[in-house]
């Protein structure tokens, strides 16, 4: 049968505290902004759905601390930025969603 999975992808400022703080410099009221809103809601809906989605924001998050993931101001990753993806998709593709009995071609 066929999995069907949702991969969410964090824009560059939930990733880059750096940028994250220079974005909330310029707003009236920084206290008002939510980072990671969109996760937080998305990820709601999936679990009370049971759909199957990966979130790459702690991955990325976590490697861009080592190196940057994003291009700068870009929304694209770079490549560590796409090195990190394809390897936590991979993991959780391999994990999750293969049954454990099967082999991949």
């Amino acid at each position: 049968s066929n999995r069907v999975f949702f991969v969410l992808i964090p824009d560059e400022f939930q990733v880059n505290d750096v940028l994250y703080q220079a974005v909330l410099e310029t707003k009236d009221d920084p206290s008002a902004y939510q980072r990671y809103y969109p996760q937080e809601r998305i990820s709601d809906y999936f679990q009370r759905n049971d759909i199957h989605y990966l979130d790459l924001l702690s991955a990325l998050r976590k490697h861009h601390q080592v190196e940057p993931t994003y291009h700068l101001q870009n929304t694209h990753w770079n490549a560590h930025g796409n090195r990190v993806a394809a390897g936590a998709i991979t993991q959780y593709v391999t994990k999750k969603l293969l049954p454990e009995n099967s082999t991949a071609d």
